[in-house]
């Protein structure tokens, strides 16, 4: 008796054995399954988490093209000063003092007066004739030196032109006092009339005023 049931229970116990072992490996096994699909699947999250990431720059992008395009788009200009310098009415040094018959015009040289131009003229010499198609015109002008230079002044400082922007020629027809040429010192003056030939049927339309022979700014007494 005691022989058969110990035979008995040995075959109990061989036959549980494979059952726990079965079990054990089915328990083994499902981990070791689960394992791996953990393992699995942290690669898909991780590659899940890099398209989202490289995505985010993907969405970004478009609103910080605007930015970059207006930038590249916006214009630079620049500003220069104008370099407008007038015609010297307002006493640049660029271009002629203007002034009117009767108005003393100054500049830092000398100032100008024509006193007056007398249209047309007799000569007071019978002899002093025009010629065929030509008046005597005579202009009286006084001329000061405002500057520390000497003048040369004379008939050589005036320069004449017509309404036909021709220059009118000095004529030697006399006529009242003559302007004399001679040297002007700081603050000498001289007064004269000059006789100039201009064709019938034109005018003095300016008479320009420089005695100096350096970059002196001009005086020019508009006539009309």
């Amino acid at each position: 008796m005691k022989t058969t049931a110990r035979t008995m229970g040995l075959a109990l116990l061989a036959g549980t054995m494979p059952l726990g072992m079965s079990a054990c490996t089915q328990v083994e096994g499902g981990a070791s399954q689960a394992t791996s699909a953990a393992n699995s699947a942290a690669p898909s999250v991780a590659s899940a988490a890099g398209e989202a990431t490289s995505a985010a720059p993907s969405a970004t992008s478009p609103a910080s093209t605007p930015d970059q395009s207006s930038s590249a788009a916006a214009p630079t200009t620049s500003e220069s000063p104008s370099s407008d310098t007038g015609t010297g009415d307002s006493g640049d040094a660029s271009g002629p003092k203007t002034g009117k018959v009767g108005e003393e015009v100054k500049t830092k040289e000398m100032s100008a007066k024509v006193n007056k131009i007398a249209d047309p003229i007799t000569p007071e010499n019978d002899f002093d004739k025009p010629g065929n198609g030509n008046h005597f015109v005579a202009v009286n002008i006084t001329m000061t030196n405002l500057g520390d230079k000497n003048l040369n002044a004379g008939t050589t400082c005036l320069k004449v032109k017509l309404d036909d922007n021709t220059s009118a020629r000095e004529d030697f027809a006399s006529y009242g006092q003559r302007l004399d040429y001679g040297t002007l010192y700081k603050g000498d003056t001289t007064t004269g009339d000059v006789v100039y030939k201009v064709p019938n049927g034109k005018k003095i339309k300016t008479i320009d005023v420089k005695c100096g022979y350096g970059d002196e700014q001009a005086i020019r007494i508009q006539a009309k």
